[in-house]
């Protein structure tokens, strides 16, 4: 058997090499029989790998405190989250049997829209990131370098609502 380039394969159905063509134009033949053993468990296992060991930030984060994920639902389902000058403090709680607080704050000038997908990574990031329960703190944004402050607080002692906003302590 004379050697085809690859598209001449589906011609010669009985040829006992698979072919491949090289992108300058010659041809490299090996025993079809003797790659497809070895390299099946091989690419599946290299396939396989980055999904066993890649888990999501949710789910690391959930595994950490149910109450949380609650929490960045419920405060990143809102559409008109913004953080600037003279611009409210977005807070919101988790379960009522797991004291959390979630609260974005910031000085960006202009004000800066957050997304509900950047919003709801971010606090998972922020969850995965901190301590055993999920609190932690990070600064992000997007015209100027970290001017919002995002805090998770989940700890044994209920949180405080931020001064300004209802149910906050005075003064």
């Amino acid at each position: 058997t004379e050697s085809r380039p690859a598209h001449f394969l589906g011609l010669y159905p009985n040829c006992s090499t698979a072919q491949t063509t090289l992108s300058c134009g010659q041809s490299l033949r090996f025993p079809a029989k003797m790659y497809t053993g070895p390299l099946l468990p091989a690419t599946l296992l290299a396939t396989l790998l980055p999904t066993i060991s890649a888990q999501d930030p949710a789910e690391l984060c959930g595994a950490k405190s149910p109450s949380i994920i609650h929490a960045i639902d419920t405060l990143c389902e809102d559409n008109s989250l913004y953080v600037g000058d003279n611009v409210a403090v977005h807070q919101v709680f988790g379960d009522p049997g797991e004291p959390t607080q979630l609260e974005i704050y910031g000085d960006c000038s202009p004000a800066e829209y957050i997304p509900r997908d950047i919003c709801k990574r971010q606090f998972h990031e922020i969850c995965v990131g901190g301590n055993e329960r999920g609190s932690g703190v990070a600064n992000y944004g997007w015209h100027e370098v970290k001017c919002q402050t995002w805090i998770i607080m989940n700890d044994p002692t209920p949180p405080l609502p931020t001064a300004g906003m209802p149910g906050a302590p005075p003064g």
